[in-house]
Parts: C-alpha cells; sequence; structure tokens
C-alpha cells in the first residue's frame, strides 16, 4: 500500500511538474509571438485556436514546418527570433504630443502633462517623447520674415521653465525626449510659396535674414534643451526650400546648437509622400532639384538622423522610396500622421481633433462615422519594414498626435464628439498595435 502511494505521488508529480513546465512554455511563446506581431491571443498559457494558428504562422515565415505539436524545439526558434530581432538595433518608438492647437498653456494649467506622459510610457510602452516647439513668423517682407518664439501669448509651446518640468517627468518615467521645432505663420501668408519664390529668386537678403533668426531662436532653445535634459533637437519642418540654400546657413546653424551647449543628437525633419510614382517625392529629393545632390548631402552629413514623415501608405511602396536613403548612411525615423478616414489624407479628409467645431475647410468631425482601416495600416507598416533585417538603417517610428485628455466635449449630435471622430491615436485601434510594439522594441 506504501508503495502504491508513493508510485503515485510520484506519478502525480511528475504531470504537475510536465504540464506546468508546459503551461509556461506556452506562456512565454504567447508573450513573444504577441511581441512580433501575431496573434497568439491572451497570454494565459493555455493551448487555443489562436495561440495555434500564431505558431502556424510564425514557423511558415521562417520556412520552418510544423509537425502539429509544441515543445522546447518550437520555443527556441521563437526565442531565437526574438533575440535576433533585438540585438539588431535600439528602436526609437516614440509619441509626439501635438493636435492640440493653441491650448497649450491652459492644458498646462490643468495639470494633463504629467498624466500624458506617464501614460504614454506606461500604457503605450513608448521610449522617447516628442514634444513640439513652435517659433512664429509674424511680419513679412519680400525681404524678410520676422520670427519670434512666443509672440501675442497664443500657447502654443513650452516655456524654459515648462521644458524643465517635462523633462523632469520624462526622466521619472524613463523617456528620452525630443524637441521638435516648427515654423508657423500667424500673419495668413503661405510661407512655402514666399520660400519657394526666394529660393527661385535667389534670394540672398531673405535667406540671410531667414537663417540669422532661425539661428539665434535655435541656439537659445538649445540651451533650455540641455539644461531640460532634452535628448535630439529636429529641426527643418519640411522647409525643401530652405535645405536647397548654401551648405555653410546649415553648418553655422548647428555650430550655433553646439556652441551653445547642446549635446544630444540632431535630426532633419522632412516629407516622404507621392510613394506610388516611380520618383517619390521627399523634402530632400525637392531640395536636390533645386540646387544639387552635394550640397544637400553636405547638409545631411551634419545631422545624426532624418525623419520622415508619411501618411496613408504600405510595406511595398514606403520599402520602395526607403531603399534610395540608404546611401545617406544615417538613421532614419518614420513619423506618421496618417488621418483617420478611409481614403488617407486629401483637402477635404483631414481630421483636425482640437477645432472643437465642424470646419468646412478642414474638418470631417463629427459630421461622418469614420473607420480607422488606413491609419492601423500605416502604423502596420512601418512596423514591418523595421522587422525587415535589409532596414537596419529604420531606426524609429513616431506617432504624431496625442491628446492630453480624452474628453473634449463639443458635439453636434448627443454623444458625438471631435474626439471620438478624430484622427489622433489614442483611443483608437493603432493605440493598441503601437502599445504591442513599442513593448517589444523596449
Amino acid at each position: 500500500m506504501t508503495f502504491l502511494k508513493t508510485t503515485f505521488i510520484s506519478l502525480f508529480s511528475f504531470i504537475f511538474l510536465f504540464t506546468s513546465e508546459l503551461h509556461a512554455d506556452i506562456k512565454t511563446a504567447q508573450m513573444h509571438l504577441n511581441q512580433m506581431g501575431y496573434n497568439a491571443g491572451t497570454i494565459d498559457g493555455l493551448w487555443g485556436k489562436k495561440t495555434e494558428e500564431a505558431v502556424k504562422s510564425f514557423l511558415s515565415d521562417q520556412n520552418q514546418k510544423w509537425d502539429g505539436s509544441f515543445d522546447q524545439q518550437e520555443l527556441q526558434i521563437i526565442k531565437k527570433v526574438v533575440l535576433q530581432n533585438k540585438t539588431l538595433k535600439q528602436i526609437t518608438t516614440a509619441i509626439t504630443l501635438h493636435d492640440v492647437g493653441g491650448w497649450h498653456e491652459p492644458i498646462w494649467r490643468a495639470g494633463l502633462y504629467e498624466p500624458t506622459i506617464k501614460r504614454i510610457s506606461k500604457v503605450v510602452n513608448a521610449n522617447t517623447l516628442t514634444v513640439v516647439d513652435t517659433h512664429f513668423i509674424t511680419k513679412y517682407s519680400k525681404a524678410a520674415y520676422k520670427i519670434q518664439y512666443s509672440p501675442d501669448n497664443r500657447d502654443w509651446t513650452p516655456t524654459n521653465d515648462q521644458w524643465q518640468s517635462i523633462g523632469e517627468v520624462a526622466d521619472a518615467n524613463n523617456l528620452k525626449v525630443q524637441m521638435l521645432i516648427m515654423i508657423y505663420n500667424v500673419v495668413g501668408i503661405n510661407q512655402y510659396k514666399i520660400e519657394d519664390d526666394a529660393d527661385r529668386t535667389n534670394n540672398k537678403k531673405f535667406w540671410d535674414s531667414y537663417f540669422s533668426q532661425y539661428s539665434d531662436l535655435v541656439s537659445k532653445r538649445a540651451i533650455a534643451a540641455e539644461k531640460a535634459g532634452v535628448d535630439s533637437i529636429i529641426l527643418g519642418y519640411n522647409s525643401a526650400a530652405s535645405l536647397a540654400q548654401n551648405p555653410k546657413y546649415w553648418l553655422n546653424l548647428i555650430q550655433s546648437i553646439r556652441s551653445a551647449g547642446f549635446s544630444g543628437e540632431l535630426g532633419l525633419y522632412t516629407e516622404l509622400k507621392e510613394l506610388q510614382v516611380q520618383n517619390h517625392f521627399s523634402g530632400i529629393t525637392d531640395a536636390i532639384s533645386r540646387n544639387n545632390k552635394t550640397d544637400v548631402k553636405k547638409i545631411i552629413r551634419e545631422f545624426d538622423f532624418i525623419v520622415f514623415s508619411v501618411q496613408n501608405t504600405n510595406k511595398h511602396d514606403l520599402s520602395k522610396a526607403l531603399r534610395s536613403y540608404k546611401k545617406y548612411g544615417k538613421k532614419i525615423q518614420i513619423m506618421v500622421t496618417t488621418p483617420s478616414v478611409e481614403n488617407g489624407n486629401s483637402s477635404g479628409e483631414y481630421i483636425e481633433p482640437a477645432l472643437g467645431h465642424n470646419n468646412e475647410t478642414n474638418s470631417l468631425a463629427p459630421s461622418r462615422k469614420l473607420n480607422f482601416k488606413t491609419q492601423t495600416e500605416a502604423y502596420k507598416a512601418v512596423i514591418d519594414i523595421i522587422k525587415d533585417q535589409s532596414f537596419n538603417y529604420v531606426t524609429g517610428i513616431n506617432s504624431w498626435g496625442y491628446h492630453f485628455r480624452d474628453d473634449l466635449s463639443f458635439a453636434l449630435t448627443k454623444g458625438d464628439s471631435d474626439y471620438q471622430k478624430s484622427a489622433n491615436v489614442r483611443g483608437k485601434p493603432a493605440e493598441d498595435l503601437l502599445s504591442l510594439w513599442y513593448e517589444y522594441w523596449r
């Protein structure tokens, strides 16, 4: 009797140990498969249909045949791929706090920065916070702009003290910080047309004034950025005409940033669009067409990375465009600005979530029901490219537009709101996708 009891206990212990180890292995596999974009379902250690389909799909992508069982062999293949992907490159996974219009100051007073930054770290699993620092064109003549840091109390950008607080909260939540410097006009002009004309006519007086003011403003921001612990400053903001100017302008601008004591990285921001055509358009290709490749390369050489903004896109078109930038030898971050409309961005389909009214020229919120398929697919395209080892120079993804709050209350009809119909990623399907992948790359 004692022998039978002991044997039974030993057999029970073996079965328990075996099932316990298998449960742990399945749980580990589910976690890694979900991180890699294969939907294995809930991470619960239980073998179900979703887990089985995820394993089959993963092994197929690895050109491996599945024998219908799950054991250490399959688990080790999964772990190997995870390790290869993680050691290949460090990925910048960023969220840009923008799409809040001119409401910076009341949002700050309401104390919404800190909880939003915490959410970006803890819920979305980002490793980088990007904050827009706006400078304003306040006057214009054919010879010059007047550019100011914070005119007319328009509340669009943090003060030095606020930058310091942002840096402290970001640091407490293990987030790096990027300062994205944008030049925006408040005098009702088409600044890109003015800059195009100044480039076309070789208006040296205009560009001397432009870069003199730009350098002065940016060097002052660089001092604030260094004190706040900002890790990188991003310049350019889609100005292809300025990128086409004499490289000496840019060399002096960058030297002024370094002389101000900024020790972080410098990024160049520009658009990447018309991806479906053979010769796609970007701020870089546009600058080259205006000047020459040698001069533009001299400018790009001074930057540590390039930020390309894209809207609705897919992996095929985006891959084709990005391959032409490998030769520059720079890290590339992709910023997704895709609105939540089925057919991407057009003159009447950009959703501005913070307007608080149904603007006929650029907002459909909340006048029609929108789906978020295009938005989610654009993020998925960038994720797939980062996973692709042939794009080892694509080292970052950035989501443009993230609400500080999710209770914007304006409604044309009961229960409707700008927030619910906005392009902003918060609370939309794309946030779940980003959260999963940002956790994986963190």
